[in-house]
């Protein structure tokens, strides 16, 4: 398992920091609380095409996240093989999630 890129939006959205990985279906939706109770951690499919670039915001070396940060996708990724065979939502769900989060004013 390999991170492709990271891509920081600089917390327009909840989900400040986006994980690709190489080969698979799902990106990890992440932001600097992560690992607290109000944070924000969640797999979902790619849907790169349905957002806007500036959405995803500008890529950033996976050196350059909070520490807490890393460690947290470092121990999600052990989860990916299991969270991509129980994603239940059709991409075209997916893209449709995507295009009401990209609207919507946060």
């Amino acid at each position: 398992m390999q991170i492709s890129k990271v891509c920081d939006n600089g917390g327009v959205t909840c989900d400040r920091y986006t994980v690709f990985f190489v080969d698979e279906p799902l990106v990890l939706d992440i932001n600097r609380w992560c690992d607290t109770p109000t944070g924000y951690s969640e797999f979902c499919r790619s849907t790169h095409d349905a957002l806007k670039d500036e959405d995803l915001g500008s890529e950033i070396p996976f050196k350059c996240l909070p520490r807490n940060v890393r460690k947290h996708i470092e121990q999600a990724m052990a989860f990916l093989p299991s969270v991509a065979k129980a994603q239940t939502l059709t991409d075209e769900q997916q893209v449709a999630r995507a295009e009401y989060l990209r609207d919507k004013d946060l």
